[in-house]
């Protein structure tokens, strides 16, 4: 459907696929995007792409082109996906690729990394997940927590066992892995009541 939106529309300027929850749709876009000659903005923000998504949407862009931006905001990429993304840049040069950060690698320093890693874990956790069982709220284990008086900092291995005790696993334990150590003391424990009002903020609505 994308791909033939993206091929036979005349007036489609700018396509907004963001919070889709879409994913394994790198091939069909990365074809449309190569045969579009209307589209100019592309927006694949918040969606569980994986990495070979990006790369095969990458691989569609070609000079010339009218695609002028590609949106992944909250898409976490690797080398791989940065390596494309430098590729694509150098054969369409007024091409640009809006990466909010580059997960292990390089990071812009005017990015709130709080709040993206929370954000991305409620995504994984709470927004994507159709059934109830397969939910997981962090809000709702800092907020347990705090009702059982262990909101001090604690140490890092500490932080993670909580939750592997709660079997999370995955690329949600990864994130959380990153996001303690947003929340660092000087001491290098984890300011886990820092954590609960940062995503209350976020998420007011939360309880148990």
């Amino acid at each position: 459907m994308f791909k033939n939106l993206m091929i036979r529309s005349k007036s489609l300027k700018t396509l907004d696929l963001s919070w889709n929850n879409f994913s394994d749709i790198g091939k069909i876009l990365g074809q449309g995007i190569n045969h579009t000659t209307r589209l100019e903005h592309l927006d694949l923000s918040n969606n569980p792409l994986t990495n070979e998504d990006i790369v095969d949407i990458l691989s569609g862009i070609v000079n010339p082109t009218s695609l002028r931006s590609l949106g992944l905001t909250h898409v976490f990429v690797d080398e791989q996906v940065e390596k494309a993304i430098s590729k694509v840049q150098a054969r369409v040069p007024n091409f640009s690729v809006k990466v909010a950060i580059y997960t292990g690698l390089k990071s812009d320093p005017d990015i709130d990394k709080k709040t993206l890693y929370l954000n991305r874990i409620h995504f994984l956790g709470v927004t994507k997940p159709k059934k109830k069982s397969q939910k997981f709220d962090i809000g709702h284990v800092l907020l347990q927590m705090k009702i059982d008086g262990n909101l001090e900092p604690m140490k890092l291995s500490l932080f993670i066992s909580t939750f592997e005790n709660l079997k999370v696993k995955g690329i949600i334990m990864e994130l959380l892995v990153d996001l303690a150590n947003q929340f660092k003391n000087a001491d290098t424990n984890i300011n886990v009541a820092l954590m609960l009002d940062k995503y209350l903020d976020l998420y007011p609505n939360t309880t148990l």
